[in-house]
C-alpha cells in the first residue's frame, strides 16, 4: 500500500467531465454534457453509399471554411489556447490546419506539426494491435486473460466468477477498477510499467463480475498492454512506435514524449479559469497503453486515411478490413446495460444516421477527439491545448463539422427534436401529447439515486417527477414506458444552445414492473452514451453506526455525512457493502472498494492509504 495524498474532487480526463463556464444558473443544466462521454480507397466490405444533405455545402473548400469556422467558435466560448483539426473524406484531406498558440509564453503558432497530447486517444491503437493479434492467431479474443499472463489475478466479493477475457477488456466489461494499485512513477518502472500494474493487482478488487456492466478502465487497457508486450517478446512503446505507429505513417507520433522526433514542436498544456491559464509542460505517465500517446494533426489524418481505407497503408496491409469492422461492431450490450461500445470505439448509429466510432482523450491541459464515419468515408481528429471544458464539446463540434462536410443528416433524435417531438431511444419519433404514468408507478420511481457521481432526489409532485440539479429543478415529464422527458424554463429562452448538447434529447428510463428488482435510473441521449445510476439505500442503525466511525479527516480526503449520503472526498458517494468494506457509488470510480481499518484508523482505495488526522 502506498501512502499518499490525492487531491480533492473527481479527477476529469478520459471521458469524466467538469462543467465549462457558462454563469452559474445554468450550470446546472450542463450535466447532460457528461452523456455524450466521456478518439481514393475503399473499406473492403464496411463501406455503404451514403446521402448528402442538400443543406449543407458539397464542395471541399465551403466544408473546410466552415470548419475552420466553427473550430475558431469553439476557441473563442472556451478559451482554448490552440486547436488543430484533419478533416477527411473519400481519402482527401479536406482540411489540415491549426489555429492559436502551441505555447502562449513563448509566442510559438500551433501548426498541423504541432505534437498534442492524445491521452485515451491511445486506447485504439491498443485494441488495433491486439486485433492484429487475434487476426495473426496468436490471441484468441474470449480464453481467459491468465491463458497468457499465468500472474493475472484480483479479488473479487462477488463468489465464482468468469474469467476475464481481452474482448471483455476491449469493451470496458472486465470489471476492473478504473486504475490499478501501482503508485510509482514512470521513471521508477521504466519499461516495467505495464508490468508492475498488472504485479499490483492481487491488492485491488474487481468492480464488477467479469461481463456483467460497462465501467470505463485504463487498467483494463494496460493489461491488455502487457499482453502485446508479452506477445511480441518487446517492449510496448518500443514495438507499438515501430510497427504500427510507424506502419501507418505517423512518422512523427509516439507512446513517449521523449521519443516524438528532435525538433518536433510540444504544444504546452493549460487548464483556463477565472480569466488566468495554468501552464503544464508536456509530461509522460504510467499509463502507457491507455493513455500516454503524443501526435500531430498532420499524423492523425494519416490515421483517419489508415482507417478509412480498411487497414492498408503504404500498399501494404496493417490490419484486415474484417478486424477493424469487428471492432466498430457494440459488444455486451443489454437491455439494462445498453452502453454500445465496440473494440476500443464508442459507437453510435443514431448521431449522425449511419454507424460513427469515435474516442475521446483529456485531462486538466489537454482535450482531442477522432471520430470518424466508416460507411460514408468521413473523418476528423480535433486536438487541443487545454483541458477546461467538456470532452463532450469536442463530440458536438465533431459531429457539426462532419455535417457540413456533407456527412448524413443528424439522425432521427434531431429530426424529432425539429418537430417538437419526443424521440424514443430507438430512434423512432412518437407524439408529443403528454404521456401518463400510473401513480404506483410515479411513487415506484421516486428516490434518491446518485447521478454523475452526485445525489440526486427525485421525488412526485402530483403527475409529475421533479428532480434537483444544483440550484435549478427539472421537471420530469413522462413519455411512456418508464421514460421521462425534462424540462425547465430556462430551457425555453434557448439557453439549451450554451449547453453540448441539446437538453431536449435528454432521456430519463426507470426500469417498468417485472423489469428486474434493482431500483435504478438510465440517464441517455440517443445511443450516445447510458449513465446507469444506481439508487442510494435509505440508511439503517446499522450504517449509520458504520458511518460514525469513519467520518472525519483524513490526510488527503474527507469523509462526511450529507442529507443521509455517506461521501468521500475525491473519490465518491459511499454505501456500507460489508464489516468495515465499502463501495463507491457513481462516479468516475464507481464500484470500487473502499475499506476501513478501525485499528489504524484509516481508510484505502485502490492502494492508496488515508490516515486519520481530526475526528
Amino acid at each position: 500500500m502506498h501512502n499518499r495524498t490525492r487531491k480533492t474532487g473527481f479527477r476529469r480526463g478520459l471521458g469524466h467531465g467538469r462543467i465549462f463556464g457558462i454563469p452559474a444558473l445554468i450550470c446546472a443544466l450542463a450535466f447532460a454534457a457528461a452523456l455524450l462521454c466521456l478518439s481514393c480507397g475503399s473499406t473492403s466490405g464496411y463501406r455503404a453509399a451514403a446521402s448528402v444533405d442538400p443543406d449543407y455545402p458539397r464542395s471541399h473548400a465551403q466544408a473546410a471554411g466552415c470548419a475552420e469556422a466553427a473550430v475558431k467558435r469553439l476557441m473563442r466560448r472556451h478559451h482554448i489556447p490552440g486547436v488543430a483539426v484533419a478533416l477527411v473524406h473519400d481519402q482527401e484531406v479536406l482540411l489540415l490546419d491549426a489555429y492559436g498558440k502551441a505555447d502562449r509564453e513563448r509566442d510559438i503558432d500551433a501548426t498541423k506539426d504541432t505534437i498534442y497530447t492524445m491521452y485515451s486517444i491511445a486506447k485504439p491503437f491498443t485494441a488495433i494491435e491486439i486485433m492484429r493479434l487475434h487476426e495473426e492467431g496468436l490471441l484468441d479474443l474470449d480464453v481467459p486473460v491468465t491463458d497468457i499472463l499465468p500472474d493475472f489475478q484480483i479479488r473479487g466479493t462477488f463468489g465464482e466468477l468468469e474469467p476475464i477475457t481481452a474482448r471483455q477488456l476491449l469493451s470496458h466489461r472486465s470489471g476492473l477498477p478504473r486504475n490499478s494499485n501501482y503508485r510509482g512513477t514512470l521513471r521508477e518502472a521504466g519499461w516495467r510499467t505495464l508490468a508492475l500494474q498488472v504485479q499490483s493487482l492481487p491488492d485491488a478488487y474487481l468492480a464488477y463480475p467479469p461481463g456483467t456492466r460497462y465501467k470505463y478502465s485504463n487498467l483494463g487497457y494496460n493489461v491488455l498492454g502487457h499482453i502485446i508486450e508479452t506477445l511480441r517478446e518487446e517492449d510496448f512503446v518500443g514495438y507499438m512506435d515501430r510497427e504500427l505507429l510507424a506502419a501507418i505513417g505517423m512518422n512523427a507520433s509516439s507512446f513517449l514524449s521523449t521519443r516524438v522526433p528532435e525538433g518536433a514542436e510540444k504544444a504546452a498544456g493549460y487548464e483556463y479559469s477565472r480569466g488566468a491559464y495554468v501552464r503544464h509542460e508536456m509530461h509522460d505517465h504510467t499509463q502507457i497503453a491507455s493513455g500516454n500517446l503524443f501526435s500531430s494533426a498532420a499524423d492523425m489524418a494519416e490515421f483517419i486515411r489508415f482507417v478509412l481505407r480498411g487497414g492498408s497503408a503504404a500498399g501494404r496491409s496493417v490490419i484486415g478490413a474484417d478486424q477493424l469492422a469487428q471492432m466498430f461492431t457494440p459488444q455486451f450490450a443489454t437491455a439494462d446495460d445498453p452502453q454500445r461500445n465496440g473494440l476500443g470505439w464508442m459507437t453510435s448509429r443514431e448521431a449522425m444516421s449511419e454507424l460513427m466510432v469515435w474516442h475521446q482523450g483529456g485531462d486538466v491541459d489537454s482535450n482531442a477527439l477522432v471520430a470518424l464515419l466508416p460507411e460514408s468515408g468521413h473523418g476528423i481528429a480535433l486536438l487541443t491545448n487545454c483541458g477546461s471544458f467538456e470532452g463532450a464539446v469536442l463530440l458536438q463540434a465533431a459531429m457539426d463539422i462532419l455535417r457540413a462536410a456533407g456527412a448524413p443528416g443528424g439522425g432521427a433524435f434531431r429530426e424529432a427534436a425539429a418537430n417538437r417531438q419526443a424521440p424514443r431511444p430507438d430512434g423512432r419519433a412518437v407524439s408529443s401529447a403528454p404521456a401518463r404514468e400510473a401513480s404506483e408507478a410515479l411513487d415506484r420511481y421516486s428516490g434518491l439515486y446518485v447521478v454523475f457521481g452526485q445525489p440526486v432526489r427525485i421525488q412526485r409532485r402530483g403527475r409529475r417527477l421533479k428532480a434537483p440539479f444544483g440550484p435549478i429543478t427539472l421537471s420530469l415529464n413522462p413519455v411512456g414506458n418508464g421514460e421521462f422527458a425534462p424540462s425547465h424554463w430556462l430551457l425555453g429562452l434557448g439557453l439549451g444552445a450554451l449547453l453540448p448538447a441539446d437538453p431536449s434529447l435528454l432521456r430519463f428510463r426507470f426500469p417498468t414492473a417485472g423489469a428486474g428488482t434493482q431500483r435504478r435510473l438510465t440517464v441517455h441521449i440517443s445511443d450516445i452514451h447510458y449513465e446507469l445510476c444506481d439508487s442510494y439505500p435509505c440508511p439503517e442503525r446499522s450504517c449509520e453506526e458504520a458511518w460514525s466511525r469513519i467520518a472525519g479527516s483524513y490526510e488527503g480526503c474527507r469523509v462526511t455525512v450529507e442529507d443521509e449520503v455517506l461521501v468521500m472526498s475525491g473519490v465518491g458517494v459511499l454505501k456500507a457493502s460489508g464489516d468495515d468494506a465499502f463501495t463507491v457509488v457513481g462516479g468516475p470510480y464507481e464500484g470500487e472498494t473502499v475499506l476501513f481499518d478501525p485499528d489504524r484508523g484509516s481508510l484505502t482505495h485502490q492502494g492508496i492509504t488515508y490516515h486519520r488526522t481530526l475526528r
